[in-house]
């Protein structure tokens, strides 16, 4: 990751995502998520599939509001090649301009993990957004999302979106294909 800071500490820090880190990023998660700690709770499996039937409600209608029901108060979301976001606020303010350009988007949980307590998960998700300009190709990315559950249900506080088909990778994928 390169990183640049002003000299003052309160001043913006970015920080620039290169695919090489993503990929390492991925890499590693991968290797700490190994086969031993997938989850076998359907229960999980069941509540991060209504948050995203949300999060496509939110594409299907253009509705980025929807997304303070998916992410935390204070998610961080970094996009390769892209500064990243910090606060649901920015998130939701980045969704108007992301949504007004989409029409659709699928996710497949390629791998999953959760706390022994069932209260934190985490997951590589392939996600596939669908332009409303019929003449633009459909953008696939690999996501890991960082979960934790607490009194208003599932939310998202942190996501790394590499913008590469993980699921092309021998091996990547540890659950069977949705499609």
């Amino acid at each position: 990751m390169s990183v640049s800071a002003q000299t003052p500490a309160d001043e913006n820090l970015a920080i620039d995502v290169s695919r090489r880190s993503a990929c390492a990023i991925l890499g590693l998660g991968a290797m700490l998520l190994g086969q031993r700690a997938l989850a076998t709770d359907k229960g999980i499996e069941f509540a991060l599939g209504e948050q995203y039937g949300l999060l496509r409600r939110a594409y299907q209608t253009g509705n980025a509001e929807l997304l303070r029901q998916f992410y935390s108060n204070d998610v961080v979301v970094a996009t390769e090649g892209a500064s990243p976001v910090f606060g649901l606020d920015s998130v939701i303010a980045a969704g108007h301009a992301v949504l007004a350009n989409r029409r659709d988007i699928t996710a497949d949980i390629l791998r999953i993990t959760h706390s022994p307590a069932g209260d934190a998960a985490s997951h590589f998700a392939k996600l596939c957004a669908y332009p409303r300009d019929p003449a633009e190709s459909p953008r696939v990315a690999t996501a890991l999302l960082l979960w934790q559950q607490g009194s208003t249900g599932w939310r998202c506080h942190a996501e790394l979106i590499l913008l590469q088909d993980m699921d092309a990778i021998a091996g990547f994928r540890s659950l069977p294909s949705q499609s």
